[in-house]
């Protein structure tokens, strides 16, 4: 998600800077495009690439059962990438309760997380 992010900002800078140097300020010199026979399956891109909406992660794992609508969950399996912070963030809208999670599973030290590791839930 990061090396996506980089490629994408680089990308902008890299447009915009190319757009400075052109004769014509507000656009940027492109060589036109090749001419493929590949049965219209190429598909043309056309402006500045557009920000895409990630869908949000579920506090749940699938293999959980389905929590009623606005309760909070009671337990939370972690995934590649999760911190305490971000589960606390996600389950309650504040990162500010890791210390609760983190508390609640004995876990001395925050970073050693394990992906599968299923956490009790403070309520």
């Amino acid at each position: 998600m990061r090396y996506l992010m980089i490629v994408l900002l680089v990308s902008l800078v890299t447009a915009s800077i190319g757009c400075k140097k052109s004769r014509n300020p507000g656009m940027a010199t492109l060589p036109p495009p090749e001419s493929h026979d590949d049965g219209g399956a190429m598909m043309e891109v056309i402006g500045d690439p557009q920000p895409v909406a990630l869908p949000e992660l579920q506090p749940a794992a699938a293999s959980e059962p389905m929590q009623a609508a606005g309760a909070q969950p009671t337990s939370y399996t972690i995934r590649k990438g999760d911190t305490l912070w971000s589960i606390s963030r996600q389950v309650y809208g504040s990162g500010k309760r890791w210390q609760d999670i983190a508390s609640a599973n004995n876990i001395p030290n925050p970073k050693n997380l394990r992906v599968g590791q299923t956490l009790m839930l403070p309520q």
